[in-house]
């Protein structure tokens, strides 16, 4: 995943030469200033990341799960719903039980969970 991430990285200096219209089609596009949804969904995410110690990984994602879709303007709870509940469920079957990578567990541990 890292050298994916490195690779894609060290494209952004050459991309303008990958594109018809080069950097002047770039330009354009990045003249526009971040829109609030990015800035309110970057608050939401540091608020939670800061819960995350109290709250626990499992209720973190959960929260992630729930609340990103509903403010990106997703209004189908049909959908979000299980998508909340389930997503978590899979990142801990993937990674507490298959990969033995520990989380916190924050308030589940005070349940017994």
């Amino acid at each position: 995943m890292l050298i994916a991430i490195v690779l894609l990285a060290l494209g952004l200096p050459v991309e303008h030469r990958t594109l018809r219209g080069g950097a002047a089609r770039l330009d354009v596009a990045r003249r526009e200033r971040v829109g609030r949804p990015s800035w309110a969904t970057a608050g939401l995410l540091v608020l939670i990341g800061a819960l995350m110690p109290l709250a626990g990984t499992l209720v973190t994602l959960f929260l992630i799960c729930l609340a990103l879709p509903l403010l990106w303007g997703e209004r189908r709870l049909k959908a979000v719903i299980p998508f909340a509940l389930l997503f978590p469920l899979a990142v801990k079957l993937v990674f507490e039980t298959l990969l033995a990578v520990p989380f916190e567990p924050g308030l589940l541990a005070r349940f017994g969970g």
